[in-house]
């Protein structure tokens, strides 16, 4: 399958995981307000531990490339806009920028794997 927009037609082949309270397709973009107290983390040595992030996926198998663009308008420290690729709630990878506030932002990864999340970053400044 190429998706080379992202509208109605596309949105058929999607399924919402933790469906946000507001969101809207407007023309060819997804527009999301995340609701609050929301995240993807995994066993951590002070304990957080979180699987109720909004995660708009597709069932793929075998090999795949992806693209993606994004948007990013955050409002709350730790907003994050970014791509998940979820083989079940033990085992992910994650790719996001996250607001750090009057900090510089930070483009992370992480990476769970038999339940435990580890965490990589880079700073960004926060108008790239």
């Amino acid at each position: 399958m190429r998706l080379s927009s992202f509208n109605k037609e596309a949105m058929k082949y999607f399924k919402w995981f933790n469906e946000p309270s507001n969101w809207e397709l407007d023309g060819e973009k997804l527009v999301i307000d995340a609701d609050s107290q929301t995240d993807f983390w995994q066993r951590t040595s002070y304990g957080f531990r979180n699987d109720n992030g909004h995660f708009l996926h597709l069932s793929l198998m075998g090999d795949f490339s992806l693209i993606v663009g994004v948007k990013f308008l955050p409002v709350n420290q730790y907003d994050q806009a970014g791509v998940m690729v979820r083989i079940s709630p033990s085992c992910w990878l994650k790719s996001s920028v996250e607001f750090e506030g009057s900090d510089p932002s930070k483009l992370g990864a992480v990476v769970t794997n038999s339940g435990y999340s580890d965490w990589s970053t880079q700073n960004v400044p926060a108008d790239t």
